[in-house]
């Protein structure tokens, strides 16, 4: 089915949005597709296009979170045989990563070589997440034993990036932080919606007064370019990027006298 949705204000029927498909399909209903948590209002579990880190003490530095399926019907016993299973691929260089069924939709990327191998710091993976009601025997996507390069692969849903620093995780999630030519560089929200990013950097030396910020696309193209002055060897300012950046990730660079920073920075379209 075809679906437009119009608003009534003061009496008067507002114009139609835009189209969305919708379809009944009581097996899928029964046994749906997930993905990660894409629900940006959702800042504490929100992991789709999101920067994080591999290893160290679990935390919401290193954690992605599945959105909970809703069955229809829901499952037998109170779906106490839940099942996860989280796989991680880069295509083009054939890297695919199927870790073992969890029971929980959390994920803390802190697992040991023993459980599967490692993420690797500056790498972007393709993340996507299935879920089984039958303890793993079955799954609502593909096979129990699911195929990765080269052979075909079946995708379990819709897909989301994950990029992964090069820094311990320790703490943090809807923010990057980090520690560089000694000093603690904040940048947040991240993922952005294009509009008002916060950075904050601490240790700035005493002769310097203004701070550069550029930030610049995946071909190293600059797309704008800021002077900011700095209080009492301090910068904490907002920068409105004005809606002018497309989604995708960019790369911020802080530049502090002979000091430099970056940062990825993640729009969300």
């Amino acid at each position: 089915m075809n679906v437009r949705v119009r608003g009534r204000v003061n009496g008067l029927n507002q114009a139609f949005g835009p189209t969305c498909r919708m379809k009944m399909d009581a097996a899928r209903a029964a046994c749906p597709m997930i993905w990660l948590q894409d629900d940006n209002t959702n800042t504490s579990d929100y992991s789709c296009g999101v920067t994080r880190s591999f290893g160290g003490t679990n935390s919401l530095a290193n954690r992605i979170v599945a959105k909970p399926p809703q069955f229809e019907p829901a499952p037998l016993a109170g779906g106490t045989s839940l099942k996860f299973q989280f796989r991680f691929r880069i295509p083009g260089e054939q890297v695919c990563i199927v870790l073992p069924p969890r029971n929980s939709a959390e994920l803390y990327m802190t697992w040991t070589s023993a459980t599967a191998p490692p993420l690797e710091c500056t790498k972007t993976y393709e993340v996507d997440v299935r879920v089984s009601k039958d303890g793993g025997a079955t799954w609502c996507v593909d096979s129990p034993n699911p195929a990765c390069y080269p052979a075909q692969i079946v995708e379990w849903g819709r897909m989301c990036t994950v990029t992964i620093d090069c820094q311990t995780a320790q703490g943090g999630g809807a923010s990057s932080m980090g520690t560089q030519n000694g000093g603690a560089l904040t940048m947040y929200p991240n993922p952005n919606r294009g509009d008002l990013v916060t950075i904050a950097l601490s240790e700035v030396a005493a002769d310097v007064n203004t701070v550069s910020v550029d930030i610049y696309d995946l071909r190293g193209q600059r797309v704008t370019a800021r002077t900011i002055a700095v209080q009492d060897g301090y910068l904490n300012t907002v920068i409105d990027l004005q809606g002018d950046l497309a989604g995708g990730m960019y790369m911020v660079n802080i530049t502090a006298g002979d000091k430099t920073y970056t940062e990825r920075l993640v729009i969300q379209p």
